[in-house]
């Protein structure tokens, strides 16, 4: 699919630039067209006598034409040049990509700049394996956190402690009584909310004290 669509811009890019050929190509020729034109009036002009009494035109009036097209010659032919130089610069563009030179222009690169790839690869490698390594130790933290949690509830049904209770967290839990777990999820949050509560207010009275003997 890539490729395909690399193949169609170069397709558009390569279609824009004859267009472009095109359009200089035709005011080039224009542009010969009048300089021809302007060559042939100059040289008429000049074939004609300086003085002449039967002539409406006088000296001046000839020299000032002459001037004039001599300015717009000028013009015309720097104009030329322009448009030339625009002319070769597109016929060299459509050549090389119409070849294929950026292709062999972009893997040079690639080559030329090959250390500096491997050593992006190798970083991103190390930061990968270091990612995962981390998240790894946490997962390995939680799951024995929870089997710690598992065997302190399967040591209280295997000595008997607590029955009623136990009781009470099957049939929360395994039969799904969402009443219980309501009540459960209730009493946990309380406890934990006034043992965090409680936690601050000793850390608060420890720092009061800290201050006092200061």
């Amino acid at each position: 699919m890539n490729s395909t669509t690399t193949e169609k811009l170069l397709a558009e890019a390569l279609e824009e630039k004859e267009q472009q050929i095109k359009e200089l190509t035709v005011k080039v020729d224009t542009l010969t067209e009048e300089n021809k034109s302007l060559s042939a009036e100059l040289k008429t002009l000049s074939e004609k006598p300086k003085e002449s009494p039967q002539s409406m035109v006088t000296w001046d009036d000839y020299q000032k034409a002459i001037n004039v097209y001599r300015k717009r010659n000028g013009d015309l032919a720097v104009m030329y040049l322009e448009l030339k130089t625009q002319y070769n610069k597109l016929s060299e563009e459509r050549r090389y990509w119409a070849t294929q030179q950026w292709a062999k222009h972009f893997f040079r690169w690639l080559h030329l700049k090959r250390h500096l790839w491997i050593w992006v690869i190798y970083i991103m490698f190390v930061i990968s394996i270091s990612l995962s390594v981390y998240f790894l130790a946490e997962q390995r933290k939680e799951i024995q956190k929870l089997q710690s949690v598992e065997m302190k509830y399967r040591y209280l049904h295997a000595t008997g402690t607590a029955h009623d209770v136990l009781f009470y967290l099957d049939d929360a839990f395994d039969n799904g009584n969402k009443i219980r777990l309501q009540q459960i999820y209730s009493i946990v949050r309380d406890y934990e909310q006034a043992v965090k509560h409680k936690s601050d207010s000793i850390v608060r009275a420890e720092k009061k004290k800290m201050r006092e003997w200061e």
